[in-house]
């Protein structure tokens, strides 16, 4: 058992400590940072736990199992020694703060127990809920009704609520008024902290703390940020019926925001050696892709999700079941990046840039081959067009790839793990693929802009001629930003001609087999962009004109079926077809029915 600290005893070994710390170039570190807190107006110190711990070891321990007496102490010691350094500026701040940052152990969210009560302890999570900044009285004045005098009276703990004095001194009275004009507050703000995906058990949701920001720390980071949070873990009592039960709650000391997903991975000399190595494999590409398959874990889904995501990669697993609302939210996302809230008097925007792999189910159960892929899926086409790459994935018997994924799958159930090992090794792969997101920023070279500009010239051309759009610069764009992900894979510096054709050759799979006009037997990307294709929308426009001079000339609405019947002897468009395209055009809202049987355009 250790021994405590007196009071003085800890204030004294601070104020040294203070004075005579040096850092690595011989300067007295602290006194520096003091001297430049009187200029700038600061009235908080950040020491490090790691200087504080080489240069008294006691001092750190006491400050770990005791922080509330042990920062105010230092606190104090502060004031002390800003007074040898700019006695006038000591004098004009009511309190300094000693704040606290790197201590030796991080303490993961859903391992804090009650044996951290009390203690300073350290985590690391995701910022997702802040509150408004609200004002938190730290000293009270209070007026006495009976003579008018005010009695301040200060709070001994912030977590303290302030209650009028018992009697007046002055004259003995009993009854007070707050006077808040006179009183002293500074800024409270809480925040909810969730625990970070990688330390997410199998199977196991995320859990959260809530945490209470003081002063020069509201408003630090914002929800979606990755934070580190260093501060003392209370117990606060809970408001039901359950008998004497209380909630822990972390009153922040510091906050430091912390680089986010894979850029803050420690990458050593030896482990770029190997990722340099690794580079050089001709199969590279493919040794990604099949490791990548073993490792993204288990899944969750939750309000937030995009913005969490910041900097990563959001799964979502059968998007056409989204409700409304988190589709505009979702599109917002896909085109700008950020996410938008303007709810219970709060509005803000938030940084959500991620990339979305998204997966949706058939409207009818399976794909209908005969139809586009904007009639298979039930999403809006301005959340659909924004996929770069769309992939229908169908089910079809197949005799050699069943018996692959039959073995694959009942293997998984022998072996309760990988069939077999992964290429790449789990930790290597997310080292590698954090080396190239803060190294490689590749550029194209000249033989790849004019091949991928080619293609574009060359696609545009032959739609031209058949009077479809067949590409568009948004699927240029794609191009360009697929060619770069290929020459980052091979930790390339310079995409290759050999990129672009990579990039190309997906390109056009995709848009074979999501942006074919069946009638003409050309790409038509208003297949995908508009859920029409130029041989449907000649048809639209011959119905709709046929409907609107049959309608003007009867001076009323025209009965469905005489239509399409019509339709269908003079212009040769079978009648099955022609009801499809009404229907179509009533659900738009371009016709709309008079009286049952009968339409006429809007």
């Amino acid at each position: 058992m250790s021994i405590e600290l007196l009071e003085a005893d800890l204030r004294e070994r601070f104020v040294e400590f203070l004075k005579s710390f040096k850092d690595k170039s011989g300067e007295y570190y602290y006194k520096k940072v003091l001297s430049q807190m009187a200029i700038t107006g600061q009235k908080h110190l950040v020491i490090n736990f790691e200087d504080l711990l080489e240069n008294d070891p006691k001092l750190a321990e006491q400050l770990i199992e005791k922080p509330i007496r042990v920062i105010e102490a230092a606190s104090t010691a502060i004031r002390d020694v800003m007074s040898t350094i700019n006695i006038a500026y000591a004098r004009k701040v009511r309190k300094f703060i000693a704040r606290f940052k790197k201590l030796p152990e991080l303490t993961p969210i859903r391992k804090i127990r009650s044996e951290h009560v009390g203690k300073l302890i350290m985590i690391e999570g995701i910022l997702t809920r802040v509150s408004s900044i609200r004002q938190q009285i730290v000293k009270a004045a209070y007026r006495c009704e009976k003579c008018s005098e005010i009695t301040y009276v200060e709070a001994t703990d912030v977590n303290e609520r302030i209650t009028p004095p018992e009697r007046c001194t002055h004259c003995g009275g009993k009854i007070f008024k707050l006077i808040p004009e006179e009183s002293e507050f500074i800024d409270w703000q809480r925040l909810t902290i969730q625990e970070r995906p990688e330390e997410l058990p199998p199977a196991q949701l995320p859990r959260s703390i809530e945490a209470i920001a003081r002063e020069d720390l509201v408003d630090v980071a914002k929800p979606g940020d990755r934070i580190v949070v260093v501060g003392i873990l209370r117990s606060v009592r809970e408001q039901h019926g359950m008998g004497m039960t209380f909630r822990p709650e972390i009153d922040v000391n510091y906050i430091e925001l912390s680089e986010k997903g894979l850029e803050e991975i420690e990458i050593t000399p030896e482990d770029e050696e190997k990722i340099k190595k690794l580079s050089k494999d001709p199969m590279i590409h493919e040794k990604i892709i099949q490791s990548i398959d073993r490792t993204t874990g288990d899944w969750y889904l939750e309000a937030g999700a995009l913005v969490l995501a910041d900097g990563g990669i959001a799964c979502v697993d059968e998007i056409d079941k989204m409700r409304n609302e988190d589709r505009v939210a979702m599109h917002e996302v896909m085109e700008q990046q950020t996410v938008s809230i303007a709810k219970a008097g709060i509005v803000a925007t938030l940084n959500a840039r991620t990339s979305i792999l998204a997966s949706a189910n058939p409207t009818l159960g399976r794909f209908v081959e005969q139809k586009p892929v904007i009639e298979n899926v039930n999403l809006p086409i301005t959340i659909l067009s924004r996929f770069d790459l769309i992939f229908p994935i169908k089910d079809k018997p197949d005799e050699e790839i069943d018996t692959k994924m039959s073995e694959h799958i009942l293997k998984l159930h022998q072996v309760r793990g990988y069939v077999t090992s992964p290429p790449i090794e789990p930790e290597l792969l997310k080292k590698y693929i954090a080396y190239v997101r803060k190294n490689i920023k590749p550029k194209i070279s000249d033989e790849a802009l004019e091949k991928i500009k080619r293609y574009y010239v060359e696609m545009r051309k032959t739609g031209k001629e058949g009077g479809s759009i067949p590409i568009t610069p948004r699927q240029l764009e794609a191009l360009v930003r697929m060619t770069e992900a290929r020459a980052k894979m091979a930790l390339r510096e310079v995409a290759t001609e050999a990129d672009a054709d990579a990039a190309i050759k997906l390109m056009n799979y995709v848009l074979e087999k999501t942006a074919y006009d069946t009638e003409t037997e050309r790409i038509d990307i208003d297949v995908l962009l508009t859920g029409k294709s130029k041989s449907q929308r000649d048809k639209m426009n011959v119905i709709m004109d046929y409907i609107k001079n049959k309608v003007k000339e009867i001076g009323g609405p025209i009965k469905k079926d005489f239509a399409a019947e019509e339709i269908e002897k003079e212009y040769d468009i079978p009648k099955n077809t022609v009801i499809e395209i009404i229907d179509r055009l009533l659900k738009e809202g371009i016709l709309f029915e008079a009286k049952p049987g009968y339409i006429m355009p809007t």
